[in-house]
Formats: C-alpha cells, structure tokens, sequence
C-alpha cells in the first residue's frame, strides 16, 4: 500500500509539473502578444 501511494504522488507530481508547464507556455504566449518588446528584453535576461 505505502509503496503504490509513492508512486502515486510521483504520477501526480509529474502531472502537475506538466500542467504548469503548458500553463507557462500558454502565458508567455499571451504575454508576447500584448507586449513583445518587453518580453523578448525579458527573455534575454532570463535565458
């Protein structure tokens, strides 16, 4: 039981991890639209 309730929460982790990637993606791509000149200096920095 302990070892599949593990594995459970890693499976979610990942999941959540996922969802909050496409998230992000979906806000830079908002973002870009309204304001890309801020957001490609931001870019630069950040990467």
């Amino acid at each position: 039981m302990i070892v599949s309730g593990i594995r459970l929460t890693r499976m979610m982790r990942k999941a959540a991890k996922q969802q909050m990637k496409q998230f992000n993606k979906l806000q830079r791509q908002m973002i870009r639209r309204v304001l890309p000149r801020r957001n490609a200096m931001r870019g630069a920095t950040a990467r």
